[in-house]
């Protein structure tokens, strides 16, 4: 193998690193904002079963316009949390999508350097070089290959944070469901309800693309 191709291939390396930094500040956004929609969850879950300890009471009630009201509001609220969180999923599937690509991309170049450096014609040619440019080429391919270990090393732990981030998104979702199925069992018109509040979001969501 060249120093060129080395450098190349040091260079390429060392481009992806810098694709992973920045593929991890972003996973960590995303975390921070899936975060804040726990918190939400669990305000949401919360009233629902406060709603349900009362809701024998005051379903039926002079509050009733009230509790269908507040429960509109929070249907709302619930869908707006699934649309989000809908999203943050696609958007760590993309990134868990790309940093495989790249650990495929990361193998194959340690599968090319391995085959390079048993090849023969490699020990041959290092023999007619002067002693002085041998130890500079062991050095310098010894230290390309520390290098790419670290960045495998980096991508590999990237994708076990991004792993645990798409596990936790998906526990999320299954909350949203549960509530949004409590919802309709505490009130028989929350169905309606939901049906009135999509079409809203619908709407408002045509009028921001226009």
């Amino acid at each position: 193998m060249s120093i060129l191709e080395i450098n190349s291939i040091t260079k390429n390396a060392e481009t992806m690193l810098d694709y992973f930094k920045k593929g991890e500040e972003s996973v960590d956004q995303i975390l921070k904002r899936s975060n804040k929609v726990s918190e939400k969850v669990l305000c949401m879950w919360e009233y629902e079963k406060a709603l349900k300890a009362v809701n024998s009471l005051t379903v039926n009630g002079e509050r009733r316009n009230v509790i269908l009201d507040d429960l509109q509001r929070e249907n709302r609220q619930i869908i707006a949390f699934q649309n989000e969180n809908r999203w943050l999923k696609e958007a760590v599937e993309l990134c868990i999508s790309t940093l495989n690509d790249v650990m495929e991309g990361h193998t194959s170049i340690r599968e090319a350097i391995k085959r390079q450096e048993s090849l023969p014609h490699i020990q041959d040619f290092s023999n007619l070089l002067p002693a002085c440019m041998e130890s500079t080429l062991q050095d310098e391919l010894r230290e390309n290959v520390e290098k790419m270990c670290e960045i495998v090393s980096a991508a590999e732990e990237t994708q076990i944070k991004d792993n645990a981030l798409y596990g936790q998104l998906v526990t999320e979702n299954k909350v949203l469901k549960d509530m949004i199925g409590w919802a309709f069992l505490s009130c028989p018109t929350a169905r309606a309800t939901m049906r009135e509040a999509l079409r809203q979001i619908e709407e408002l969501e045509e009028e921001n693309h226009h």
